[in-house]
């Protein structure tokens, strides 16, 4: 129930957006401190509206990889 998205709780189904509700959450629940971009792509991935979330684990490592991991 702790990291069931909105749209579960209301009885939608769900998509992948739904699935990184859920890992956003316990992220969030595991780390206290995150850094800057971690914490927006965190705060991105548990919008309430399933619209406003990453469409999939594909957009999240494409923030991942042109926020954190930049070449030199």
């Amino acid at each position: 129930m702790l990291f069931r998205s909105p749209e579960q709780v209301a009885g939608e189904d769900g998509d992948a957006r739904t699935d990184l509700y859920a890992v956003g959450k316990m992220i969030a629940e595991a780390a206290h401190e995150l850094p800057g971009p971690v914490a927006r792509l965190v705060g991105c991935m548990t919008m309430a509206d399933p619209a406003r979330r990453p469409a999939d684990v594909a957009a999240v490592g494409r923030y991942l990889c042109l926020t954190l991991f930049r070449p030199f």
